[in-house]
């Protein structure tokens, strides 16, 4: 390590990254680029398919596929992330980017006829935010050895079933 002038070490921000940071970088930072997977190129083909029954297993299967290969990493990563504020700040973004896209999942739904307007918008959003959590899949799919077709059924399911609102 050299000395900065005056014999000062240099600070904790003149390091290179941790390992935990690069990891970081690039697991949430993973779509750079694009605002919404909307745009994304393989959900934007997904979207234009008119066949509800066909939509909905395939973007199931497409959030189901990105869990799969980003949980264990993503579940590991969590915690370092939120051990620091420069670290942690870097969920801000990409947790916002999530709640957009989520949001937009529920509007295609109910443009669908696939979800009802019954459930407030936020509240449907928060129940699918839930329901497609990267760690819910690493629970079904890795602690509880369920196949990955059943868990993307299970998906399925899950996402047309209508959430209760909250009892508050």
């Amino acid at each position: 390590m050299s000395a900065t002038p005056g014999n000062i070490a240099p600070t904790r921000t003149d390091r290179p990254p941790l390992r935990d940071e690069r990891a970081a970088e690039t697991s949430f930072t993973a779509v750079a680029g694009i605002d919404s997977l909307a745009a994304h190129a393989p959900v934007v083909e997904i979207t234009a398919d008119r066949d509800n029954a066909r939509y909905l297993s395939e973007i199931t299967h497409f959030v189901a596929e990105s869990n799969r290969r980003s949980g264990r990493r993503r579940a590991a990563l969590v915690p370092a992330v939120l051990s620091g504020p420069k670290l942690g700040a870097m969920l801000d973004e990409p947790q916002q980017r999530r709640c957009a896209d989520i949001l937009a999942l529920v509007d295609e739904l109910r443009a669908r006829g696939l979800a009802s307007s019954i459930v407030p918008r936020q509240t449907h959003a928060d129940a699918l935010s839930f329901i497609l959590y990267p760690e819910g899949n690493e629970q079904l799919a890795h602690d509880t050895q369920w196949r990955q077709d059943a868990y993307e059924s299970w998906l399925v399911r899950a996402a047309r079933a209508p959430p209760a609102p909250p009892l508050l």
